[in-house]
C-alpha cells in the first residue's frame, strides 16, 4: 500500500509558478514503472515533454500502478499504458502529466495549477499525445 498523496507533494509556491516535473527511469518493457517528482520555476524549469491524454477509459477502470517516490502510486489504465510506451531502455524521460504533477487530493493546488496549463503547455519542449 501506498503513503498518503499528501506526503508525496511538496507545496507549490504560488507566486514563483512552481510546477512538478516526473521523472520517468529507464527500464525494459514489463518493468515496474518508476519515476520521481522535482519541484521548478517554471522559468527555470528543464526541459520537459507534456502528455495530453484521455484520463479513462470505461473499459479500463483504475487498476494499475506506478512505483513514484519509492511508494505505490494508483494511475488509470491507460496513463499506465502511455507511460509504458514513452519509456526508454537507456534515458530518462521528462514529463508534465497533470494527473501527477498536480496533487489531486488538494483543491487550492488544483484551482491555482488548471488555469496555469497553458502556460505548461507553451513551455514544454514537446507535447506528446496519447491516445491509446
Amino acid at each position: 500500500m501506498g503513503i498518503p498523496q499528501a506526503q508525496l507533494y511538496n507545496p507549490l509556491d504560488i507566486g514563483s509558478k512552481d510546477i512538478r516535473l516526473l521523472s520517468l527511469s529507464p527500464g525494459a518493457d514489463g518493468e515496474e514503472l518508476i519515476c520521481s517528482l522535482s519541484q521548478y520555476s517554471l522559468p527555470n524549469a528543464p526541459t520537459y515533454e507534456a502528455l495530453s491524454y484521455t484520463w479513462q477509459n470505461p473499459a479500463h477502470p483504475i487498476d494499475e500502478s506506478i512505483n513514484l517516490q519509492e511508494s505505490k502510486f494508483n494511475v488509470t489504465w491507460n496513463l499506465h499504458e502511455a507511460l509504458c510506451h514513452l519509456r526508454t531502455e537507456n534515458t530518462t524521460r521528462t514529463l508534465w502529466i497533470d494527473a501527477i504533477c498536480i496533487n489531486q487530493d488538494d483543491l487550492d493546488e488544483r484551482a491555482q495549477q488548471v488555469p496555469f496549463m497553458k502556460d505548461i503547455y507553451r513551455n514544454a519542449g514537446h507535447v506528446v499525445v496519447w491516445l491509446g
